[in-house]
């Protein structure tokens, strides 16, 4: 299963997720988005 694929089904059950793939940016950008989301 990929990530795209998990967050579907959780957006399918009422969750809110968002897709942030580590090569679509910097690893200080993607550590910044990852302790945003917590």
């Amino acid at each position: 299963m990929t990530l795209d694929e998990f967050a579907t089904i959780l957006r399918t059950k009422g969750a809110a997720a968002e897709v942030h793939h580590a090569t679509d940016s910097s690893l200080d950008e993607f550590r910044s988005a990852s302790h945003a989301g917590i």
